[in-house]
């Protein structure tokens, strides 16, 4: 979405056309999710991916013609042909996705893609969720047009778990709109502003996750060694337990100081935090714990502290490190075991499928 973003704002600068493109269903498997975007410019530069690469071929010849007609189009791949890897799109997965096409023209229609733009941006740095519905089909494109974006009120009619395609009524018209539930960037605490945290701030950074880096060393705590980090806080040495949590955080402790360890862990005693992930050894994480009051222990046992915080692959250097920690966070995000999986053997795999 952070690529995304950062090519609307360029296309309005330079006054450029463009297209979005946006997953609006899916069936079977296939390489992204309902609701992933991509930004295609007129010179065929892209923002994104809505497939493995094959899909946006297609869609760079389309662009032309949906920014001089100025109208918003919605395309369907069916890649469940067994001789699709062959002869067709080749995209490598049993499944099918349409795709939604928006004319995004500063050139000819300002104030729309200054809206478009708007709601985009609105999404990657909302503090609350919140629903937006995208006009797909309208009775009446006069009051309520194709490509339209409204944000919504809680819809009663719809428990929306995930984003989907449902007919609604927006502004007195029938419509199928693509409705999506807009949540929070993921927000990741660290307390800690050592050379080690860099590459975990720049990982985070890369799948727009926001970071906040919390020490007392004023050396360390700049926005210049962290200028990925969203917030970068410095604090006394006797101030962790002090410092404010936001809501639903995950947080990461990676100070190389028991003492302070043991202080950030009794400042998150009344924290609602999601994850906490400690760096260090098993050892060192029992004395640590030992330290604390039964009545601490209890909340944190609750909390799910991980240590030593990482998948186990073999990381040594920092920057494998940071990787083992991030990919950890987004194992527990999507709640998945990040377990290896084997599905078959290549002598099992019928030939034509090997080609």
């Amino acid at each position: 979405m952070r690529n995304l973003i950062l090519g609307l704002e360029k296309c309005l600068a330079e006054k450029k056309t463009a297209v979005i493109a946006t997953i609006i269903k899916t069936e079977g498997s296939t390489y992204q999710p309902v609701g992933t975007r991509c930004l295609i410019m007129v010179d065929g530069q892209i923002e994104g991916l809505v497939s493995g690469g094959c899909v946006e071929s297609d869609l760079i010849e389309r662009v032309s013609g949906i920014i001089e007609n100025y109208h918003s189009e919605t395309l369907y791949y069916d890649f469940r042909s067994e001789f699709d890897l062959l002869w067709g799109m080749g995209l490598g997965c049993d499944g099918a996705v349409e795709i939604f096409l928006q004319p995004f023209d500063p050139i000819h229609h300002l104030k729309d893609a200054e809206e478009m733009y708007n709601f985009m941006k609105q999404s990657d740095q909302t503090e609350e969720s919140y629903q937006i519905a995208t006009v797909i089909q309208s009775s009446n494109e006069s009051h309520c047009p194709v490509g339209m974006m409204k944000i919504l009120p809680p819809l009663d009619e719809v428990q929306l778990k995930k984003s989907m395609l449902c007919e609604i009524t927006i502004n007195g018209t029938q419509t199928l709109s693509f409705i999506e539930k807009v949540e929070p960037r993921p927000h990741v605490t660290i307390f800690g502003a050592g050379p080690d945290v860099v590459p975990v701030v720049k990982q985070l950074s890369n799948i727009n996750w926001k970071t906040t880096i919390v020490d007392h060393r004023p050396q360390y705590a700049t926005s210049i060694h962290f200028p990925e980090a969203n917030e970068v806080i410095l604090t006394t040495r006797n101030g962790y337990e002090s410092v404010k949590i936001k809501k639903n955080t995950f947080v990461i402790i990676m100070t190389h100081n028991f003492e302070v360890d043991v202080s950030i862990l009794r400042g998150l005693y009344k924290e609602n935090v999601q994850y906490i992930g400690i760096l260090g050894a098993h050892r060192r994480i029992y004395k640590i714990m030992g330290e604390l009051k039964d009545s601490e222990m209890n909340i944190f046992t609750a909390s799910k502290v991980h240590s030593p915080i990482g998948l186990d692959i073999g990381a040594q250097s920092p920057e494998e490190i940071a990787l083992s920690i991030v990919s950890e966070l987004l194992a527990f995000k999507n709640n998945r075991n990040a377990s290896r999986r084997v599905v078959t053997t290549i002598e099992n795999i019928p030939l034509l499928q090997r080609c």
